[in-house]
């Protein structure tokens, strides 16, 4: 009787399979597609919260541009009576996100630091001689996460608030 031995080495006792590097691309890549996978819904979410922000700003700014432009009557010196009213339609047409405005008109004092609200209209006030008057617009808008999970601080009834002010002197 002839005993049979076996040619090939078993790659485990030899240490073959562990210098082996086929399938090692394929390991890294399930890998780094896990993570990847995982970041992508997170980045969408926070580059559309981001847009949304950026709507409500030029809501805000485009109610502050109609203002400057059409707000002061030279005829009376006064504000203008549709003042309010069209500049918050200015600021709600400018997106096409659904944002409520809200416009104020005041007097103030210009500084390195911004505008100091001094009195009601009309400017009767003898607060200095940079007075004037102002509109202020805040606009305001929610925004409602795809991922809510990852906004957990920041999120209050399932949504994000986001609004923007913008304060522009028309006279």
């Amino acid at each position: 009787m002839t005993n049979w031995t076996p040619n090939a080495r078993l790659p485990v006792l030899t240490g073959h399979i562990w210098r082996n590097q086929r399938g090692t691309a394929a390991v890294e890549f399930a890998l780094v597609a896990t993570v990847l996978g995982l970041l992508l819904p997170a980045a969408t979410d926070l580059a559309l919260a981001i847009w949304a922000q950026a709507q409500v700003g030029n809501a805000a700014r485009a109610g502050s541009e109609y203002a400057a432009i059409s707000c002061w009557n030279s005829s009376t010196n006064a504000v203008s009576s549709t003042c309010v009213t069209n500049t918050n339609t200015a600021a709600t047409s400018a997106t096409p996100r659904s944002v409520t405005a809200t416009s104020t008109e005041f007097c103030g004092n210009d500084s390195a630091s911004g505008v100091t609200q001094t009195c009601v209209l009309p400017c009767a006030c003898t607060s200095g001689p940079t007075t004037g008057t102002y509109v202020s617009v805040m606009a305001n808008t929610s925004y409602t996460p795809i991922f809510p999970a990852m906004w957990r601080t920041l999120v209050t009834g399932g949504s994000l608030k986001l609004s923007a002010t913008s304060v522009t002197r028309i006279n």
